[in-house]
């Protein structure tokens, strides 16, 4: 008994999307590169660090009622 085995199918996309190295603005019809992530990350990364009530802030940070905020 032989088996039919049906031909590769083609998948289509209706547009065509770019990459882009950009991290500002808001545009929906490009994807973002590897670099535009690596570039979101450092600066996520960098950013300061969220303090809960329980801690005391750094120097440099204040203070008001529950919320901590960077000078």
């Amino acid at each position: 008994m032989s088996q039919i085995i049906p031909p590769p199918f083609k998948i289509e996309f209706p547009e065509q999307i770019a990459l882009s190295d950009q991290i500002a603005g808001n545009r929906s019809d490009v994807a973002a590169s590897e670099k535009a992530v690596s570039l979101v990350n450092n600066k996520v990364s960098n950013l300061a660090k969220v303090h809960s009530g329980t801690e005391t802030p750094t120097s440099d940070v204040g203070k008001d009622g529950d919320v901590f905020y960077v000078y």
